[in-house]
């Protein structure tokens, strides 16, 4: 065993050549005649027919020999079912596996014909006499016929038979006048190989281990096969997890290879078979994986996938604008192993008392999120629910018309995707190599650019936090419902008015972003974090600066002072009431006020400012502050035209120099669309729509603002 950890070494160096070398000078000279029919050493047939007629003639097996043997002797049946085992990997291009079983089973047929065509009686050797047992005789064992005949020996001594080389059968010299001891060296007419028997079967289940790891080497490291539900369009996912293949290729050392799935269910069959062993799972096929194969980790998750949602799609002309309106509709799902496509939709529907076989007209499955909504845009079913990231992503590069098919509700966010990793996977690859695949995960960034961000955009995802995640939160009065339960998010850098006529909730939802207001329920994440976990200090204002539509200046104070003020969150008490008479940091303050145009306007106190002059102070207040989020209450209701698209000009350009985030509630539609990226409309507390603004139509604005059915103030 000593020797088949040396040439397992050496195999696996990739140095086929150093393992026979190895395996020459271990056994002897006819062991290595053996290894012709392996294929390790280039010798002559005929040197392989004096290897045998040595085993066969020199008779000699104590019992560990006879073990070896018998070892050997299955070793066809062992090699069969490894090239069953690795046959998917290696099996189907040409194995040595199957190779060396044929020839080992070669071998062992050409002993069986030579000992069948020369029986003998077999005897103990004397020195072996003590060791059998009462009344036996050593001539009350049958003749040795075939192999099995040797296998079948009682397992006592040393076995001798006696053999005599001229009475087997030789293979012919091509020299039709040779002598058919041609090539035999000895001084009689025999060819002795003491105990060849024991060397040439041990030299065959060595060459046999050689091969299994040098010819197998890819069985033993091969390539990793990474799979994905197949929720979008067969090229999408193609692009996306090739990439991703790359990527953890170099990341890991180790080829990685993409294998397709039909489907969700084909992709946990592939798990629990091995064909897969990094898998991106949704959360029900997740769940599957893991109860298929115990050991099963979830490793790594977007942050998007914390809060995940779905969205319910119809036609903006079908009279469909809420849950219970899907009653008596066609309806299709998308997989029916699909979390967000089917599992999330249906509890959704189940809390609205909606079931869906037996309330609508006809239930579906389309098999993908992307086919979903095609089909509620071909009108071949009146609506239908699908992963919200893949609907976003769709609007964002206007693969939809959405003249014909909108979404009319955003489900509560859920946890859903995630990647999966097989257990064992070191013990194939090495140690820590789990461990290096979930650092090749976690080192992606889109900041990086390059593949990276084709990475992340190929997988919508982006390893910050969202700037704002609304979990379900609500906000309700009494018996009124001022907003009623919501779940959206807003990524770093988004400028996303928020729309609707009077009483629909936006300053109430605005509020409760900004940490003024608590919701009734739910709850709200501001860059991953709770926002009723943060101190409503110094934490809060480095997440959040508000502008109001009143100002919130202080008359008597200079504009410089007021601007300072947004230095408060970060400056101690002392230093606060020093820069009242004394201001801090005035440099900082002198040039927010230069950034809006009023620098001249600095020691002027707020009361004597015109509306547009303190309006720009408040927004140069903020970029001191310079908090993550900004937060903007009507920022231009008060101004005229002219200086109000001065002034929200100043306010979004300010806030994408500086990678900020904006939310800002707007009266004019025209207004949000020249200058925000993502327009979300609300109506009586709910969600209207969710667009980027050039999504945005004059109909969805009429169907916004429309009195019929708008709720009293």
């Amino acid at each position: 065993m000593a020797f088949l950890s040396r040439a397992r070494t050496a195999g696996q160096a990739g140095d086929i050549a150093d393992a026979a070398v190895a395996l020459r000078r271990s056994v002897s000279h006819a062991a290595t005649a053996l290894a012709v029919n392996a294929g390790l050493c280039h010798n002559t047939r005929h040197r392989l027919e004096i290897a045998i007629h040595g085993c066969v003639s020199s008779g000699r097996m104590s019992r560990s020999h006879v073990k070896t043997f018998r070892q050997v002797h299955s070793l066809p049946e062992y090699l069969a079912s490894e090239e069953t085992r690795h046959g998917k990997r290696v099996g189907d291009r040409g194995c040595p596996l199957r190779r060396l079983r044929r020839r080992v089973a070669a071998l062992l047929k050409d002993a069986d014909a030579i000992i069948a065509g020369n029986p003998r009686p077999v005897r103990y050797h004397k020195r072996w006499a003590r060791g059998l047992p009462p009344r036996f005789r050593p001539e009350d064992l049958p003749p040795i016929t075939s192999v099995r005949d040797i296998l079948d020996l009682p397992n006592y001594g040393e076995i001798v038979a006696e053999w005599k080389l001229e009475k087997v059968p030789l293979m012919r010299s091509a020299d039709p006048h040779a002598s058919p001891d041609a090539g035999l060296k000895n001084d009689g007419e025999t060819y002795m190989l003491q105990r060849l028997v024991a060397r040439a079967a041990v030299a065959v289940a060595l060459i046999s281990a050689i091969l299994v790891v040098t010819a197998c080497t890819e069985a033993e490291q091969p390539a990793l096969y990474v799979g994905g539900v197949p929720d979008q369009d067969v090229a999408v996912l193609e692009a996306r997890f090739n990439l991703l293949a790359e990527h953890l290729a170099e990341e890991t050392g180790v080829a990685v290879r993409y294998l397709p799935s039909q489907s969700y269910a084909a992709l946990v069959t592939g798990w629990d078979n091995d064909d897969v062993q990094l898998a991106w799972y949704g959360g029900l096929t997740g769940v599957q994986a893991r109860l298929a194969v115990p050991g099963s980790r979830a490793v790594a998750q977007r942050s998007t996938d914390e809060n995940f949602s779905s969205v319910f799609v119809a036609a903006p002309d079908s009279g469909i604008s809420s849950l219970s309106d899907l009653k008596g509709r066609t309806f299709t799902f998308g997989s029916e192993s699909s979390t967000s496509g089917n599992l999330m939709p249906r509890f959704f529907l189940d809390q609205e008392g909606i079931v869906p076989e037996t309330d609508f007209k006809s239930v579906a499955y389309s098999g993908s999120h992307d086919a979903t909504w095609k089909q509620v845009e071909a009108g071949a079913v009146e609506a239908g629910a699908l992963n919200a990231n893949v609907w976003k992503t769709r609007l964002e590069k206007d693969d939809v018309d959405t003249s014909r098919v909108a979404a009319f509700y955003t489900s509560p966010g859920y946890v859903d995707y995630h990647w999966v990793v097989r257990p064992g996977l070191d013990e194939v690859y090495g140690a820590g190599f789990t461990q290096r695949v979930l650092d090749a995960l976690l080192k992606l960034n889109a900041s990086n650019g390059g593949r990276d961000q084709e990475i992340m955009d190929a997988f919508q995802a982006d390893r910050n936090h969202p700037a704002v995640a609304i979990r379900r939160a609500g906000k309700t009065y009494g018996e009124v419902e001022a907003v009623r339960p919501l779940s959206f998010t807003i990524e770093p850098g988004e400028t996303v008015a928020l729309l609707g006529p009077s009483g629909s909730g936006k300053t109430t939802l605005l509020s409760m972003i900004a940490g003024e207001l608590e919701p009734s329920e739910g709850s709200i994440l501001l860059r991953g974090k709770d926002l009723a976990q943060l101190h409503p200090g110094r934490q809060l204002c480095r997440e959040v600066g508000m502008i109001h539509q009143q100002f919130d200046l202080v008359p008597n104070l200079s504009a410089l002072q007021n601007v300072l003020a947004g230095r408060l969150g970060e400056w101690s008490l002392l230093k606060s009431v020093i820069s009242l008479v004394w201001p801090q940091e005035r440099q900082v303050g002198m040039t927010a006020l230069e950034r809006v145009g009023v620098r001249d306007r600095a020691r002027v106190r707020a009361g004597f400012l015109s509306g547009g002059e303190q309006q720009r102070v408040a927004v140069a207040r903020l970029l001191v502050q310079d908090p993550a989020i900004i937060i903007a209450d009507e920022p231009v209701s008060s101004l005229d035209p002219a200086r109000a698209d001065e002034v929200m000009g100043i306010l979004t350009e300010s806030a994408r120099q500086a990678g900020k985030t904006l939310v800002a509630t707007v009266h004019s539609p025209d207004v949000a669309r020249t200058y925000f990226g993502r327009l979300i409309g609300l109506r009586n507390g709910e969600m209207a729509f969710d667009l980027p603004s050039h999504k945005v139509t004059d109909d969805h604005l009429a169907a916004l603002y429309a009195l019929e059915g708008l709720r009293d103030e």
